[in-house]
């Protein structure tokens, strides 16, 4: 009995070291199928049709590209009108940003979620929405005016694990790239989480 004691005493750190590394392979199993399976929402802004006398409504795509419903589904989207230059805030706790909050709930792989968004503009504490009219038009046609969208989102997928994400576009006409720090600072926006 102690002869057998010793050998297994002796042998403790090789039977640890395979332990530890049948743990870890577990481990790694598990969060390969996490990533495998887990949802994956991605947001697609169409292009906005201008017509006079109709809001600027920009339709907006949420689609789960994974293989499980993302759950609690939910966040703000912003859609505006700014000069060409002016920079995008950010900002959706200040009474004078045309913020839309929604709740969706759960979507499922593979069923997206179609939706429209106003552009507007915060006066006296209320949304206005932004008609079309030809001088907006051509201002967008032109380039002194862009439509910017930016949103950011949290959802849950079915491990328990919360994500999020972040999105900003430019939308209608053209945008100068000669202002570059405009447009850097709504690419630099996008981004997601690295949760597991």
């Amino acid at each position: 009995m102690q002869g057998q004691l010793t050998e297994i005493i002796k042998q403790y750190p090789e039977l640890k070291k395979s332990a530890d590394a049948a743990t870890d392979s577990v481990n790694l199993a598990r969060k390969s199928a996490h990533l495998e399976e887990r949802a994956w929402i991605i947001e697609i802004t169409d292009t906005v049709p201008l017509a006079d006398g109709k809001p600027i409504s920009v339709p907006i795509q949420f689609k789960n590209t994974g293989k499980t419903p993302a759950k609690k589904f939910q966040g703000h989207v912003v859609v505006t009108v700014l000069d060409a230059g002016q920079e995008p805030w950010f900002d959706y706790t200040s009474k004078t940003v045309p913020r839309t909050f929604m709740e969706i709930g759960t979507i499922f792989p593979n069923a997206p979620l179609d939706l429209s968004f106003k552009a507007g503009k915060r006066q006296g504490g209320e949304k206005k929405v932004i008609d079309v009219t030809p001088s907006i038009r051509e201002q967008i046609t032109r380039g002194d005016l862009y439509i910017l969208v930016y949103g950011n989102i949290t959802y849950d997928d079915i491990f328990g694990a919360s994500h999020w994400m972040k999105f900003c576009q430019f939308n209608g006409g053209h945008l100068d790239i000669s202002t570059p720090k405009t447009y850097k600072k709504c690419s630099d926006y996008n981004d997601t989480d690295n949760n597991e």
